[in-house]
């Protein structure tokens, strides 16, 4: 699965975390987890590929000591739990924050500063950071009379 670790892949691996689970419930509904999850972005060509990465893990590790399917796919939906926990967290944090904003700033001045991330992008004329560090200025020509 790469390293796209979004809401699809969360979702299948919280609840499906052993190979052996994820073989079990099949193309069709591992492919409507997907787009439930993903809106619509995971769809047949990701289920192919968990489907090849699930039977390559049986291939390779099912039998050998000390490797508990079963085990992993706990650890995997412990996981999960705890990233969507942070998830609702940070999304709290960031209403409150948003809150906090519209107070102290209620005509949104901030959002036209160039480091404000939901403003738009500004940028500054070239060279502009020289002239103000060198702190000269454009001379005029003097008219002489």
């Amino acid at each position: 699965m790469g390293e796209e670790l979004g809401k699809a892949a969360m979702a299948l691996l919280g609840r499906y975390g052993d190979p052996r689970a994820m073989l079990r419930l099949g193309k069709s509904r591992i492919a409507a987890l997907f787009i439930k999850a993903s809106r619509g972005q995971w769809r047949e060509d990701k289920v192919a590929e968990v489907v090849a990465v699930a039977k390559s893990a049986l291939e390779l590790w099912d039998g050998l000591d000390g490797c508990d399917f079963s085990e992993i796919a706990e650890d995997f939906a412990a996981e999960a739990r705890v990233i969507k926990a942070l998830e609702a967290e940070i999304r709290e944090l960031d209403t409150r924050a948003a809150g906090l904003l519209q107070e102290i700033d209620p005509q949104g001045l901030h959002m036209s500063c160039p480091a404000s991330a939901r403003g738009p992008r500004r940028r500054w004329p070239a060279g502009w950071e020289t002239r103000r560090a060198s702190k000269t200025r454009p001379r005029c020509a003097r008219s002489s009379g």
